[in-house]
Parts: C-alpha cells; structure tokens; sequence
C-alpha cells in the first residue's frame, strides 16, 4: 500500500532533472560541502572553531547549536563571557541545565567560514549526549539558514543557499518524493506521518533514534491509557535527563511511501510534556538513498535506497 494513495499530498514521484524555476530573483549556490560519518542514526559533520576540528551532530530537532566542554577546552574557546544555566526545550521536558557561554572567534564548514558567534557550552557530565554529541551540536539556529542536502551513499552534505525561490527541482538522476513540510516552535519542520488511522505532524529530528509519540498524538491513533500499562518501559532519554515512557506496537506506520507493519514505537506516558504537538521522527525511516531538506521551500526531497 502507498501512503500517495492514502494521503495523496504527502509523496508525489518528480522528474530529476534539474529545473532553476522562472520565479524572478531566485537565485541557488553552494555555501559548502563536507564529508559525512554515519554511525547509526548520527550524522556527524567536520566542524573547526578556533583552527581546532571537531565532530558536530547535524541536528534538525535541536533549536541551538552547542559544544560540549572537552572539545571546547581543545578549542581554546573563552568561557569566561558568562556562566549559569540555560534551559533546554526538547524531549520529555524543558530542563535547565548548567552551562557556560562563550564567542567563538572564528568557524568554518567546509568553504563556509564566519566569525564571532556565542554558543553555550555543556558539561560533559549530566546531559546525556556525552556520547552521541561527540564534540557538539549543528542545531537549527546554523541550519535553518540554508538547504540541507544529504547524499547518504556518498557520505556527503552540501549545504545550500536558496534565495527568493518558491519552487526547486534537486540536480538528481532519476524519480524522488516530495513530502510537504510545516514548521514548529523549536524552529525545525515536522512531516505527516499515518499511523494507524491517525495523520499526524512530527518533527523531522536527524538527532533523533527512532520515533517518540506524545501521549496526545498515541491517543489520536487509538490507544488508550490501558494499553499503555502492559507496554514494556521505554528508555525515556532526552536533553536533560529522562521521562517516563513506553514502547506500544501499532498496527501500521507510513512515512513517505515506505510502510511500516506493526511498528514498535516509542510512547511518553504522561500528558503532553514536549514542545513538539505530535512527536520526533529520525532520517532513517524515509530510507533514503538520498535526502534533500528545503527549508526554504518546506518540502523534503526524497530518493530511496535500491531494495
């Protein structure tokens, strides 16, 4: 079954060639290309603050960007602007964490350089993304100001500029899916999804594993608090600690045009506690040979992954 005949606006086939549209004043380049490392769910980019390259989680589903403290240290990255606590708005709550602020002097991406910016600094203990962040976060308040293009195969992203366009076509050989997106309160996009007999609208997080479900979002699909209590309980892990969840499979899930048959998903138990209405969605379930994510359009390109 394709989600297109359930939902036709959510995937619609395209022609790859590229088509620079007749809108006056649009206008698309390169601002960079670097190599990417996929290790799992995690799509880690090369990123030099103060001459010093790190390893930087490119993450749609986090509204700031930040270091971790080891590689801010290497970095020789003043701390001494600011000290406190700032609060973290994503899964499972809005945590307030310790943190430092501090100006990078200089960052590079690529071809891409600038200079002065501020950025907070988290300790390395008490997070819970000593190990995923590596040595920091790429969030939203970086990414939003270009097209994220994300070459899976080739373990390549392109960051692109796209100005006055209300229309592009990615330079691709071969049929891709557009999947119309909308935005959300923590600056990123989110995507319709089908589960079960429910459409909702998730965030689309590359820093995300798996797929959380707000309470509110299982209940639209049918589920009820007394099913919830015989699930087996989640991991429950966020920015800032953890919340209470569990794991339910659902009958179905469509993403796209790929099918999903008696998911396993994972369901926060108590009442509707993140900023996200619906939920959080990782890259993977698109299975993508290729993605491209538009914010400047509000689509996402899809081309799948050979079967």
């Amino acid at each position: 079954m394709r989600l297109s005949a359930r939902l036709p606006v959510l995937a619609v086939a395209c022609l790859a060639a590229f088509v620079r549209p007749a809108t006056a004043g649009c206008t698309l380049g390169v601002a960079a290309t670097v190599p990417l490392t996929i290790d799992g769910p995690r799509l880690r980019i090369p990123i030099s603050m103060n001459e010093t390259t790190g390893e930087f989680v490119v993450d749609t589903g986090a509204a700031d960007s930040f270091l971790m403290s080891p590689y801010a240290a290497r970095a020789g990255v003043r701390m001494d602007i600011y000290s406190g606590r700032k609060t973290f708005s994503g899964i499972g709550a809005r945590e307030t964490l310790p943190v430092n602020s501090a100006y990078v002097r200089r960052i590079q991406i690529g071809e891409l350089a600038f200079q002065d910016r501020e950025f907070a600094v988290l300790p390395d203990e008490g997070s819970g993304l000593s190990k995923s962040a590596q040595d920091g976060i790429l969030g939203m308040d970086i990414l939003h100001i270009f097209d994220i293009d994300v070459d899976v195969e080739a373990h390549k992203l392109t960051l692109w500029r796209v100005i006055g366009c209300k229309e592009i076509h990615p330079e691709w050989q071969g049929k891709y899916d557009t999947i119309p997106l909308s935005g959300n309160s923590n600056r990123g996009v989110n995507i319709p999804i089908l589960v079960d007999d429910a459409i909702l609208d998730v965030a689309f997080d590359t820093g995300m594993v798996g797929v959380l479900l707000s309470r509110d979002a299982a209940a639209k699909a049918g589920v009820t608090d007394a099913m919830l209590l015989h699930d087996e309980a989640g991991r429950g892990m966020g920015v800032g600690g953890k919340f209470p969840s569990v794991y339910h499979r659902f009958k179905m899930m469509m993403v796209g045009d790929n099918e999903f048959d008696r998911p396993i998903v994972e369901v926060e138990t108590e009442s509707h506690r993140t900023m996200y209405s619906n939920g959080l969605i990782e890259w993977r379930y698109l299975k993508p040979r290729r993605f491209w994510l538009s914010f400047t359009t509000q689509s996402l390109f899809v081309q799948h992954a050979a079967k």
